[in-house]
């Protein structure tokens, strides 16, 4: 398995292997997520989905994809002074854009669980356990996180390819 992981590596354009600073990935993954939450527009589910998801494997790349996580990964709890508090796997998310992409979401999800609103989307979705599920109540396809990125208003401008792999390697670069 070890070679084959060399040989992936070996593969990577010169810059990639020579440069292991991903800090413009990064910056701009939480520029665009600020930016696309805050946009004035009418947003779909599928973007406020998706935005949620890009922000949680920027927040938690440790734990690999987001699609399986359980819903009780993400709590939301409101201070006194009418701000909120968001954790994620017991950590408090400290960015403005990554924590209101999440905060969306958790109340979107929140919602959805009532009784009352959950005929407006399914309601396998609606009764599931995971913080990200499909229409059916199960685990996404690995292709939604890639369909996450294209979704971006804005491409990333830059010698590498932007995939969910890349943005983990420069999450988890930044913890190191």
């Amino acid at each position: 398995m070890a070679t084959f992981l060399e040989f992936l590596e070996s593969k990577l354009p010169a810059n990639v292997r020579d440069s292991p600073d991903l800090e413009p990935v990064r910056t701009w993954m939480l520029e665009r997520i600020e930016a696309e939450t805050k946009a004035a527009r009418k947003v779909s589910i599928l973007i406020r989905r998706d935005l949620a998801m890009l922000a949680a494997l920027c927040i938690a790349p440790e734990r690999n994809s987001p699609r399986r996580w359980p819903k009780s990964a993400l709590a939301v709890t409101r201070h006194q002074s009418g701000g909120f508090k968001i954790m994620l796997w017991d950590q408090e998310v400290e960015s403005e854009g990554l924590s209101l992409a999440l905060l969306y979401w958790h109340f979107w999800r929140e919602r959805l669980g009532r009784p009352e609103q959950s005929r407006l989307y399914r309601k396998a979705c609606a009764y599931s356990n995971l913080l990200f599920p499909n229409s059916k109540g199960k685990a996404l396809e690995k292709q939604v996180l890639h369909d996450a990125l294209s979704r971006l208003s804005v491409r990333f401008e830059g010698p590498l390819r932007l995939t969910p792999g890349l943005i983990r390697r420069a999450f988890i670069q930044l913890k190191a």
